[in-house]
């Protein structure tokens, strides 16, 4: 029985609602990718406490099949594209080929289209990045500039502290120097 024959058998004999791990060894998927399309509501089911329903109605569910279908086709398939012609051989395996090139240009589309969004998503991720590393860089040169100017008051301070001991002393150098011409040695005034 060919995957095809066998996904549609698996589900047209079950019920609406299937089990993840099941339906992830239906459309041979890991059961944890499931729960993610799940979760993230690519795929329509319900939670039941802690198990993951698929409905098997739903038309994401149908799609992922088909796509899965297609894919597990090509995969188990020998098609030899010289003797397509030839009807016995297609007849045998229960699918026709219009039918599966159609599958495959929808999967190739798709797998592009995962891949633009991906290479978006990785653009958009490097530009984050990007964005994270410069404002880090221009955290770290405002706190460098903060501790020069600091550094810069701090000696501005200091200085202006010197420069005003320094009018004291001058200050008081003049005030003596006054005084001494004022003054008298041994009856000689020294001051003008």
């Amino acid at each position: 029985m060919s995957t095809i024959n066998l996904i549609n058998t698996e589900i047209d004999n079950e019920k609406r609602f299937i089990d993840k791990n099941d339906f992830a060894i239906i459309v041979n998927y890991h059961e944890s990718y499931i729960r993610r399309l799940c979760q993230d509501g690519r795929l329509e089911a319900t939670k039941d406490g802690n198990k993951w329903l698929i409905d098997t109605q739903g038309e994401k569910v149908k799609k992922l099949i088909q796509e899965r279908a297609a894919i597990n086709t090509i995969n188990n398939s020998k098609i030899d594209t010289n003797n397509i012609k030839n009807t016995e051989s297609t007849q045998n395996q229960s699918f026709d080929v219009p039918e599966l090139i159609n599958k495959l240009i929808h999967s190739q589309e798709l797998l592009i289209q995962y891949a633009e969004q991906a290479g978006q998503a990785k653009l958009l991720t490097d530009n984050l990045i990007t964005k994270e590393n410069d404002v880090k860089y221009w955290q770290e040169k405002y706190f460098e500039i903060q501790q020069e100017l600091n550094k810069q008051i701090q000696e501005s301070n200091q200085l202006r502290y010197e420069n005003e001991k320094l009018q004291e002393k001058s200050t008081m150098l003049e005030v003596e120097n006054q005084h001494l011409k004022q003054k008298t040695f041994f009856g000689i005034k020294f001051g003008k």
